[in-house]
């Protein structure tokens, strides 16, 4: 009997302990682009998140959480304007608030290394010259990696350099809950991601941004995190910028189980990169047609499948088009 028992504690243990290596930081799917979307849920939290603990078998219970509004998260095969504008990108990752416009992350595999060339957002965009290395996966709890980082950045009406470190580590794993989302404690693993960048402008230190973003990883999930805090903190003096954004997201099963997000329909630009004409193919009937920079301004209208873009200057475009179904974003490369 005793040693039964000391066997039963031993398998016990084992599970205690056990923890589930993460495979990848976002995973590209060959699927369609169409199909190819995950949804998310934009939430705050009143009390804030408590993301303090570290090790092993740690207990999260975000349940002050509520929803303010839901992403849509793609994860695409890198174009060929990506690579020449994110030397090194092999993939870009999607993301659309509903009514919003996209943001993109780039990164670039190389083996089992996976790093972060640029990231183009409505604030800022970053081209990194050295890029940031986020770590070699599979990735066990324990793991940890650092580099030094460099780029340009473009933001705030003014462009300069950047310098700094960027580190890595796989801090914890535990269970998970969530009051939106997704329903039952989920076994996860996180990583979290620090970047600590000091800002150049004309040769002059100007300010600094420091990034904590924490990811949690589930193994019956495999595209990419179940739950995501991103804190950001900005200071430039001169501009009397002292700033700090936190972004909460939560991977909706129930929507991406049961329905599409924003309703949207089967719509493509086709041929893409654009050269003269913009084209959209589709199953339903296109009731309007905007056309949005990357600063979201709409440079053009139009209620047919073709709009003429050939004075439009090369870059990348966001499509909203409207149809009966609803509505979807795309992405237009403008040659």
């Amino acid at each position: 009997m005793k040693k039964l028992l000391l066997f039963i504690a031993f398998l016990m243990s084992l599970n205690a302990f056990a923890q589930t290596p993460i495979q990848a930081f976002y995973t590209a799917s060959l699927i369609p682009e169409d199909s190819n979307i995950t949804s998310y849920d934009l939430v705050t939290s009143a009390s804030g998140p408590n993301q303090s603990a570290t090790g092993a078998n740690v207990v999260w219970n975000f349940n002050d959480l509520t929803q303010v509004t839901t992403t849509a998260t793609t994860v695409l095969a890198a174009s060929a304007n990506d690579i020449a504008n994110y030397p090194g990108t092999t993939m870009a990752v999607e993301t659309t608030t509903q009514g919003g416009n996209p943001s993109y992350y780039y990164l670039g595999t190389s083996g089992s290394a996976t790093s972060l060339t640029g990231a183009d957002t409505s604030q800022m965009t970053i081209k990194y010259t050295n890029p940031a290395l986020i770590g070699n996966f599979p990735m066990n709890y324990g793991d940890s990696t650092s580099d030094t980082v460099a780029g340009t950045f473009t933001g705030s009406g003014f462009s300069g350099t950047f310098t700094g470190t960027t580190s890595t580590s796989v801090d914890a794993y535990g269970t998970l809950t969530v009051n939106v989302g997704f329903s039952g404690p989920k076994n996860v693993t996180r990583l979290k991601t620090l970047q600590n960048l000091s800002l150049v402008y004309m040769g002059v230190p100007v300010g600094t941004l420091t990034q904590t973003t924490y990811s949690y990883y589930s193994s019956d999930f495999m595209l990419g995190p179940v739950f995501r805090s991103i804190n950001s903190h900005i200071v430039v003096a001169a501009l009397s910028i002292d700033q700090t954004q936190n972004t909460l997201e939560v991977y909706d099963q129930m929507a991406n189980g049961v329905e599409d997000f924003n309703n949207r329909q089967k719509v493509v630009i086709a041929p893409n990169p654009v050269k003269d004409v913009l084209h959209i193919e589709g199953d339903a009937a296109i009731e309007s047609v905007k056309i949005i920079d990357t600063t979201g301004r709409i440079i053009a209208e139009g209620k047919s499948n073709d709009i003429p873009v050939n004075q439009f200057p090369a870059g990348i475009y966001q499509v909203l088009v409207k149809g009966q179904s609803g509505s979807k974003s795309l992405k237009m490369v403008k040659q």
